[in-house]
């Protein structure tokens, strides 16, 4: 990790690497933001949870207001078991959830003992 943000500061320190915050209101009436935003021709562009607070269709024409012409977009949302099939443990068949819960414990329990064999004040 301090590897990575050595190199993440290379590049700010050489102008390799623009970054820009700034708290707004995402709105489709919001032009002035839309395109600001285009002006920057990003290519991302991370939308937090932004499209759990608007209309699907509003979202949809906000983000292609926004986009350069290889601009991809990154959705996040806040409630996925509600949003995404398969990221709830009900999503899957009775029979199969017993299986996955033993699996999850495995995967704990194996990660719980590589680290304290790493660090013993992991405990």
């Amino acid at each position: 990790m301090m590897q990575l943000l050595e190199k993440l500061q290379l590049r700010i320190l050489k102008g390799q690497l623009n970054m820009s915050f700034e708290q707004n209101t995402v709105s489709y009436s919001n032009t002035g933001l839309q395109q600001k935003i285009k002006s920057l021709n990003p290519c991302t562009v991370d939308w937090s949870n932004v499209p759990d607070y608007l209309h699907r269709d509003e979202f949809l024409a906000i983000a292609q207001e926004v986009s350069g012409a290889e601009t991809v977009h990154y959705l996040h949302f806040m409630n996925w078991v509600q949003r995404v099939l398969g990221t709830f443990i009900a999503d899957y068949p009775d029979e199969k959830i017993g299986e996955f819960i033993q699996l999850a414990e495995y995967g704990l329990a194996s990660i719980h003992s590589g680290l304290l064999v790493n660090d013993p004040l992991h405990r």
